[in-house]
């Protein structure tokens, strides 16, 4: 099993990216003709930044897996935009590590929260998984 590292105190990341017609909301499924940017990306978005924060602290053997997710999606973004989010380490307890979030267009803060996230060992999660699909095998 994998030890779970202890991150440093404010640790942080901040990722690009770039409205695109399949990032919009209409995209993914809004059924409104709803133009801008969704909030399923800007989720995953934010998981990505924190990811991107913690990876260099990881070993091979390590998973992030989302335990909990608050967003406020504050402000439209059009196609065309390039939105920063930047992610900063609140707190770690154990494997659980908690996160401020927050998403900035071109113009204006668009998106905040907060996300937890869990840190696994890959192994020990399979062996879960397989026990639980082992449930539902057909007799």
């Amino acid at each position: 099993m994998a030890d779970i590292p202890v991150l440093a105190p404010a640790l942080s990341a901040t990722i690009v990216r770039h409205a695109t017609r399949d990032t919009l909301a209409d995209q993914a499924g809004n059924p409104t003709p709803a133009h801008v940017l969704s909030t399923p990306t800007l989720v995953a978005w934010f998981e990505s930044a924190v990811s991107q924060a913690m990876l260099p602290y990881l070993s091979p053997n390590h998973l992030i897996l989302g335990a909990h997710i608050e967003i406020r999606h504050r402000r439209p973004t059009p196609p065309g935009h390039d939105v920063r989010v930047h992610a900063l380490l609140l707190a770690q307890e154990g494997n659980k590590t908690t996160w401020q979030l927050q998403a900035h267009d071109e113009d204006e803060l668009i998106a905040d929260g907060t996300v937890v996230s869990a840190l696994v060992d890959a192994d020990a999660f399979a062996e879960r998984l397989r026990l639980k699909e082992k449930r539902f095998l057909p007799l």
